[in-house]
């Protein structure tokens, strides 16, 4: 890693300059153009020219590193850096909540982490999350904390909820069709208990929301690692946590489900539920 100031930088200008294309097409939403990937699964042009954006920015600043991408898979680096051992991937979902975006719904953003692999281990060193309408930006650097640049410009540090009153909890999840038995046991533990449980349709915009105390939980099915590597590092950087579902601390690769918070919180519900 060359520096995280620069690489952060680097990230942020590449977010700002998509945040453009991205909003334009969101208040000209009709016009947009959908393609269908699979079951209830869709991609519009403004995805794929976004990430191109992205790519176009991110290569031009760190050719040396590669790209892990929903929309063009995994894209090798275009120059190699000999002289370090380790492999640096950039992230990316262009526009996590496309559904909601092509709705007009203005409840989706970019999600970008670098993460750095080497022979035995695999980190995450960089998380930003941006919604491009509300003009917010949510990013973490490891063991730097995480922080939100408002959309006048001013920037702040952000923490989980410490709180565990479950009358005031919200908790993010998906729609039932993603749900095991783990998780809807989990689901029904803190429903029991008058929690406001919440479909919200953008997970990376979720874990950035759960990072800055705006909503307590996150309990959710499968996710890919472009949903989630972002908010992952924001989370914990902010004073949460981000298990699977089998209680173990979430990594680099996709789980089953997903379930985020404050330690407490999380500790009771995995043993109450």
């Amino acid at each position: 890693m060359k520096n995280f100031n620069a690489d952060l930088n680097v990230v942020l200008e590449a977010v700002r300059k998509a945040s453009v294309k991205i909003t334009k097409d969101f208040y000209e939403v009709e016009k947009l153009q959908v393609s269908k990937k699979g079951v209830a699964n869709f991609v519009t042009k403004t995805d794929l020219t976004a990430e191109k954006i992205l790519i176009y920015h991110l290569q031009k600043s760190r050719p040396e590193y590669s790209f892990i991408t929903e929309e063009s898979g995994i894209l090798e680096s275009i120059k190699k850096d000999d002289s370090d051992q380790a492999e640096y991937k950039w992230i990316i979902d262009p526009i996590d909540g496309t559904f909601n975006f092509m709705h007009g719904v203005p409840f989706f953003c970019i999600s970008i982490a670098l993460a750095k692999i080497t022979k035995d281990e695999s980190t995450i060193l960089l998380g930003v999350v941006c919604n491009p309408v509300n003009n917010e930006i949510f990013w973490a650097g490891k063991e730097r904390g995480a922080f939100l640049i408002d959309s006048l410009g001013t920037q702040r540090k952000i923490r989980v909820a410490a709180h565990n009153d479950y009358e005031r909890v919200i908790c993010a999840t998906h729609d039932d069709s993603n749900s095991n038995d783990k998780m809807k046991k989990y689901l029904s533990f803190i429903h029991s208990r008058h929690s406001k449980i919440r479909i919200f349709g953008a997970s990376a915009l979720e874990m950035a929301y759960l990072a800055d105390g705006r909503i307590n939980l996150l309990i959710q099915g499968r996710l890919h690692l472009w949903d989630y590597a972002a908010g992952l590092i924001l989370i914990r950087e902010a004073g949460g946590v981000v298990r699977d579902l089998n209680e173990k601390d979430l990594g680099l690769n996709v789980y089953e489900g997903v379930i985020a918070g404050n330690n407490k919180l999380v500790s009771e519900i995995e043993k109450g539920g």
